[in-house]
């Protein structure tokens, strides 16, 4: 089963198979009206995954989550989540 992709991501890997910019951005804003896309489930599910599995410290997860077209908002409220998890 593959990983949840964010926004920024599947941009990309659309941008990489040639699809034009506004079709890729249509395409991402419909999956977005469906629930399909959600960045900030999955800066949660990302970040909450790293720190416990990894044990990565919150400047490498916001790191990996701006490499990955997540907000630095989303970012730095998803780095601190898992700390109060845990």
């Amino acid at each position: 089963m593959a990983r949840a992709k964010s926004k920024g991501e599947l941009l990309a890997h659309l941008k990489t198979r040639g699809v034009e910019d506004d079709v890729a951005q249509a395409v991402v804003f419909r999956l977005q009206e469906t629930g399909l896309v959600n960045d900030r489930e999955f800066a949660s599910a990302w970040a909450t995954s790293r720190h416990s599995h990894k044990k990565l410290s919150k400047r490498i997860i916001a790191g990996e989550l701006r490499q990955k077209g997540v907000t630095q908002e989303l970012s730095l409220i998803h780095i601190s989540e898992p700390t109060r998890r845990s």
